[in-house]
């Protein structure tokens, strides 16, 4: 039975020349699997009788409309997450009950949970029904053929990322993996549905994609900035406006044919027009959909029954010559020194900022202020973007009750959906920034490895003011560049050889602001004797004498890594990283801090205790010296072990590195 034989069963005749019949160069898996499945369950004469539920990871599911259509076949209800323990919230499963055969041929019903951006996610139900007059609705505004390439990237177990495949599935075309790190070319992907924070990946990439048609963005507020530089590179932008009880999409805007005007900005844009099918029926105060891709209803919930196809939602907006647009959303309103506080208008003033490539706000209790919101953000990439010059943004512009409680970085952070829940978002607004320290001779991207992956974190270069004299002003001056950069009262400190001595005594000069320190071969003890201490010094500022030139440079650091100490180091991959990366204005720098950071300039500690939550020294365990000196901490200072590694054992065994720190911050 081909595709028109089996899809006619459900689709109403006047429709059938909406649906595309697939052509050769259509992906196989439309062409055959998906059909053969759809025999059984589209059998007219049948009945369905839902018997139970069917769990679907698309996360792991490599082709997950074949396993809708093998539950519908089965007589079992298919329920869309990318989490494991979701089924647990659609207990008990009287709800299965419920679904019975509806005036549209057959009432094929899908699970799927809202994202949680608000609250605890909630299962919803859409059905084939919705799905087909969704198709109809976009297909009105985006050319889809059976020629159409459809470029998957966004994850399957959410609204936005399903329907894609459905609208390709229906059109007859073809799908691809699709991902903006990929450097191969994607050529022929005609078709991308993306959110807000891949713009800058798109139009970064905009070679590769000589052949689009159609970029539908959504997900939430968009970067204005962004969008037009995307634009002026030629690519094909669609706003769109959305929510999962309307399946997916309600109003599209093409920005190649109606333009953003001069006078539109971040405050005050159209999210276009309702795409066919759909009804704003009511602006007054909430935004009110009509239309037969309004979803079915929540599971468990009963204040939503689906009688006209109509859902009033909580968005607030207006409608002017047949344009959308948004406001904010009526719960988008707190309280902080007694004045009422607009989301909405917050979004606004951040939005309107070239440097955020994206952002989200949170609000919570605040002891002083009552209610106050966390700030996380994505930096543009295209831009010499850093959080002080966010800060100061923020001090010119902001009263006190309308600044963040915390700025938080999430460049480096992988949501498990298209945005972040109000899980994720919670765990990062709890956890506080980390700062790292390189040693002497190193660089900040000593770090990157564990920095690009662990949310909110920093590498700091260390460099210290020629006018700096003292061990203790160079512990306050890095102090200070830190605050500089990160809004937070507290901070995690990790830090290597130096690092690690600078991040201690930092963290006993301010006990307050550092929450967990992480010390790596570092000598936090110092010299007993005033007579060592002042032999040591003078030793440590010959160190670099007659070193001017980068060629002098790299030799002294061949020697340097030489010594037992480091044994078994100079034949890694990192020495040579280390060593390539050598360069004039190192000399300079690291003669000023050798002045300044030398284990002989700092005071002795007689048995070095814990001065935060948590204290943690790590060491190789060939490296008998720091092993020994860490014996001799207090036990309020835990001591961890790398097997098998020396000196520099964070970048010998970078895997245990970064597990165990990501497993700790």
């Amino acid at each position: 039975m081909d595709f028109f034989e089996n899809i006619e069963k459900i689709i109403p005749q006047e429709h059938l020349q909406d649906i595309g019949k697939p052509n050769n160069s259509s992906d196989i898996f439309f062409r055959k699997t998906s059909y053969k499945k759809l025999y059984k369950l589209l059998n007219f004469s049948q009945k369905q009788n839902f018997i139970d539920y069917s769990y679907i990871n698309a996360s792991k599911s490599s082709n997950v409309l074949l396993d809708i259509f093998t539950a519908w076949s089965d007589n079992l209800i298919p329920v869309i997450s990318g989490e494991d323990s979701t089924p647990s919230l659609l207990e008990p499963k009287e709800w299965v009950n419920s679904f019975k055969p509806r005036a549209f041929r057959h009432f094929l019903p899908i699970v799927l949970f809202t994202s949680g951006t608000t609250g605890s996610p909630k299962p919803y139900i859409i059905s084939l029904e919705n799905i087909f007059y969704h198709y109809l609705g976009i297909k009105k505004e985006i050319n889809l053929s059976p020629n159409s390439v459809y470029g998957a990237n966004l994850p399957s177990h959410h609204l936005s990322g399903l329907m894609p495949f459905f609208r390709i599935f229906l059109c007859g075309g073809k799908v691809e993996e699709f991902s903006f790190s990929n450097t191969t070319s994607h050529e022929t992907i005609t078709h991308l549905s993306i959110v807000n924070s891949q713009l800058f990946r798109l139009n970064e990439g905009r070679n590769k994609l000589k052949s689009l048609e159609a970029v539908l963005l959504g997900g939430g507020k968009i970067n204005l900035n962004m969008t037009k530089k995307c634009l002026a590179n030629k690519l094909p932008i669609f706003v769109t406006y959305g929510l999962s009880e309307m399946c997916s999409s309600v109003t599209i805007r093409n920005l190649q044919k109606d333009p953003f005007s001069p006078n539109e900005n971040q405050d005050k844009f159209h999210l276009g027009s309702t795409i066919s099918g759909i009804e704003i029926i009511s602006t007054s105060p909430h935004l009110a959909l009509k239309g037969s891709q309004c979803f079915e209803g929540y599971i468990n919930d009963v204040k939503f029954c689906k009688m006209d196809g109509t859902f009033s939602t909580k968005d607030l907006g207006e409608v002017i010559e047949g344009k959308l647009y948004l406001k904010g959303r009526s719960d988008n309103i707190f309280i902080s020194g007694g004045k009422n506080v607009s989301l909405k208008k917050l979004e606004n003033l951040y939005g309107s900022l070239p440097s955020l490539e994206t952002f989200y706000l949170k609000t919570g209790k605040d002891e002083v202020w009552g209610e106050r919101y966390q700030l996380f953000y994505q930096p543009d990439k295209s831009t010499r973007f850093t959080e002080s010059k966010l800060n100061d943004y923020i001090k010119e512009n902001l009263k006190n009750e309308l600044r963040p409680q915390k700025i938080i970085n999430i460049d480096n952070f992988k949501f498990s959906g298209i945005k972040p829940s109000h899980k994720e978002l919670e765990i990062l607004g709890k956890n506080y920034p980390t700062v790292f320290l390189h040693g002497l001779f190193g660089h900040a991207s000593d770090w990157d490895f564990i920095t690009q992956e662990l949310p909110n974190s920093f590498s700091l270069p260390i460099q210290i003011n020629e006018s700096i004299e003292t061990f203790d002003e160079g512990i306050r001056y890095l102090y200070k560049k830190i605050k500089e950069e990160i809004n937070s009262d507290k901070i995690n400190l990790v830090g290597y050889s130096m690092g690690g001595r600078i991040a201690y005594h930092m963290a006993r000069m301010y006990p307050n602001n550092v929450q967990n320190l992480f010390l790596i071969s570092s000598n936090i003890q110092g010299i007993e004797q005033k007579k060592d201490r002042d032999s040591r010094y003078l030793s440590d500022k010959k160190l670099m004498n007659g070193i001017d030139t980068t060629e002098k440079y790299l030799e002294f650091l061949k020697k340097w890594y030489r010594q037992s100490l480091f044994s078994g180091f100079e034949n890694t991959s990192e020495y040579i990283s280390k060593t390539s990366r050598a360069n004039q204005s190192d000399i300079k720098k690291n003669k000023k801090l050798i002045e300044i950071f030398s284990v002989g300039r700092q005071n002795f500690i007689d048995k070095p205790k814990s001065p935060a939550e948590q204290t943690v020294f790590i060491y190789g365990s060939k490296d008998q010296k720091y092993k020994t000196l860490g014996l001799n901490y207090s036990e309020e200072i835990q001591l961890l072990e790398f097997k098998n590694c020396g000196h520099v054992c964070f970048l010998e065994n970078k895997e245990l590195a970064k597990h165990y720190l990501k497993l700790k911050i």
